[in-house]
């Protein structure tokens, strides 16, 4: 079909309420446009079929065909809304089958990007056996199972949950037959060995087709690459190569659904079923590798807090030989104290010795000068003769520097006693504010050396606890895969 011909549709109507938009899919011989169904208001997906030659009775004969395949309805087909002919077009009548619009990839486009986890690859692969069982049951034969026939999508509230359509069935029922020379109908690289060589075909040759799409889906590889006539002939002369590192349910469905024989492939039902299994063993699979991963988290958490725990304790110790540290300083400080103290009353003590010496020495001075005094007075009374006189001078004088050493002894001893009692005074001050400034030193160290250790044993309790919780959740994650 040419480009200006495809220009040409869109904005046309086909069926007379299909308004076509714009292209989203292309073949050989037909177009997928996206469609507004103008009486339901709705999106649809039409597709567009320009077959080679058609006469009025191949036309009537496709269009009973389309007719029972649109009365087909099942969750794993893109389901057929409405098929028909539209003879608007001058170059000749044009089939057109109005399917859902399914919002996703093929799985062609997925596997550009590479192989599929085991499980989306078992949940689709189920999801075919089903509606393949489905159309089977109905005498439909499909013949072009392949991966770009398969639609990919979800229902956006469960994203574990790969799911998939089966679209363009009965394409080759409608529109091709086989043709002479041994020629077949469907793609090459996933056609069964029946069709490669032209034979009657029958359900078995779509398990077969099946078979090889999840095979590529699980390698990455198609089995049977190339050209189309090399390609289907390849399966004559050989089986597809199945990894032997697949698990053994895989490789013995594989096995069994791409056999030569038909007869030795499972049905639809069958193959269903067994997908079902794998699907379990994924599922228990995935469910152990997570239970397994969130044990190892597990344990580095429970090894992360028993590190804590013993970091805690050594913390504890090092608090521990603080407090001690900090009493033994403590009492350190209280002796530094009161030694400070007899110093500081020794200081006083020799400063008041040496004050009292000074007045004892400047008394001794006084008292010298007087008995001078008195002598040289002595002396000039007898030398005038006057000896009596002089005596009675010389007591007085005696009288006085005796009046002055006892004033000087009793202002002296005055003096001392107040000194002694000074000193006395600022010693015990001393030591008393000595004491008290290391009794509160003591007890704020003794005081800061209990809330650290109060803090620590709570922090050590604490974390015992969490120790024990996490060792429980280990336990329990350790036990809990083994029941998924």
């Amino acid at each position: 079909m040419s480009e200006a011909a495809v220009n040409s549709f869109t904005g046309a109507f086909v069926g007379g309420r299909y308004r076509l938009l714009e292209q989203i899919g292309r073949g050989s011989v037909w177009t997928v446009h996206r469609a507004r169904d103008e009486f339901l208001g709705r999106d649809v997906a039409i597709k567009l079929i320009a077959p080679p030659v058609l006469d009025a009775d191949d036309l009537r004969r496709d269009e009973d065909e389309v007719k029972v395949l649109a009365r087909l309805n099942h969750h794993g087909l893109v389901t057929l809304f409405d098929a028909g002919s539209d003879t608007s077009d001058l170059q000749g009548p044009r089939l057109y089958l109005v399917m859902e619009l399914v919002d996703g990839p093929d799985l062609r486009d997925r596997l550009a990007q590479g192989p599929l986890p085991p499980l989306d690859v078992a949940q689709i692969g189920y999801d075919m056996a089903e509606a393949l069982g489905y159309v089977h049951d109905h005498g439909v034969i499909h013949r072009d199972v392949k991966p770009a026939n398969i639609m990919m999508f979800d229902y956006h509230n469960d994203p574990a949950r790969v799911r998939a359509k089966l679209t363009d069935f009965g394409i080759a029922v409608m529109m091709e037959a086989p043709l002479a020379g041994g020629a077949f109908v469907g793609t090459a690289a996933y056609v069964s060995p029946e069709q490669a060589k032209g034979e009657a075909l029958g359900p078995p040759s779509d398990i077969y087709s099946l078979g090889l799409v999840l095979l590529e889906c699980l390698t990455g590889v198609v089995s049977y690459p190339g050209e189309a006539l090399p390609s289907a002939l390849a399966r004559l002369l050989q089986g597809p190569e199945i990894p032997a590192d697949l698990d053994p349910l895989w490789v013995r469905l594989l096995t069994s659904m791409t056999a030569t024989d038909p007869a030795s492939r499972p049905t639809a039902r069958e193959t269903a079923i067994s997908l079902g299994e794998i699907t379990l063993e994924e599922k228990d699979r995935r469910a152990f590798v997570a239970g397994a991963q969130a044990d190892i988290a597990a344990a580095r958490e429970a090894k992360y807090v028993a590190n804590s725990a013993t970091a805690i304790k050594k913390s504890v110790l090092a608090a521990a030989l603080m407090a001690a540290e900090a009493a033994s300083h403590a009492r350190d400080v209280k002796a530094g104290a009161a030694a400070c103290a007899a110093l500081d009353m020794a200081d006083t003590a020799a400063q008041t010795a040496t004050d009292i010496q000074t007045r004892a020495d400047a008394l001794a001075i006084r008292v010298a000068t007087a008995a001078s005094t008195a002598a040289d007075i002595v002396s000039a009374s007898i030398a005038s003769g006057g000896e009596v006189e002089g005596a009675l001078i010389a007591l007085q004088l005696a009288a006085t520097v005796d009046a002055a050493a006892i004033a000087t002894a009793e202002e002296t001893a005055l003096v001392a006693a107040a000194v002694a009692t000074a000193v006395a005074s600022a010693a015990t001050q001393a030591a008393l504010a000595a004491a008290e400034a290391a009794a509160a030193f003591e007890n704020e160290v003794t005081n800061a050396a209990a809330a650290v250790k109060q803090v620590a044993t709570t922090a050590a309790h604490d974390l015992a606890l969490n120790a024990d919780a996490k060792a429980v959740e280990v336990a329990q994650a350790a036990i809990g895969p083994s029941r998924l």
